[in-house]
């Protein structure tokens, strides 16, 4: 489980965080930023987590995501997604079950 409070990914070369490997994550009041790809990379299979509180600003990659979700069902909550370099949040696969509240974008 990638669990996260109060933590800061800046200036990566790839993603800020990267839960693509699988297992539930919980990040909460959690910076993503200045990443060459997405702020937060969460594509399990079978897994869910959670978004809350956090900020992606600046991940400015051509093809880059404030937040790449895919499949399973997602908490994002009070978050911030601003000046990335393709969509605030891109939900792909099957990511339905994924709830949305209260986020700027």
């Amino acid at each position: 489980m990638m669990v996260g409070i109060g933590c800061e990914s800046r200036s990566n070369t790839g993603n800020g965080y990267n839960n693509a490997s699988g297992g539930d994550y919980a990040l909460t009041f959690c910076l993503g930023y200045a990443n060459a790809a997405d702020g937060f990379n969460i594509n399990t299979t079978q897994d869910e987590g959670s978004l809350v509180n956090c900020t992606s600003n600046g991940n400015t990659g051509a093809a880059t995501d404030g937040a790449s979700i895919a499949f399973s069902p997602h908490l994002i909550y009070n978050c911030i997604f601003s000046s990335n370099g393709n969509y605030g949040i891109n939900a792909s696969a099957d990511s339905s079950a994924t709830r949305i509240n209260y986020c700027d974008f």
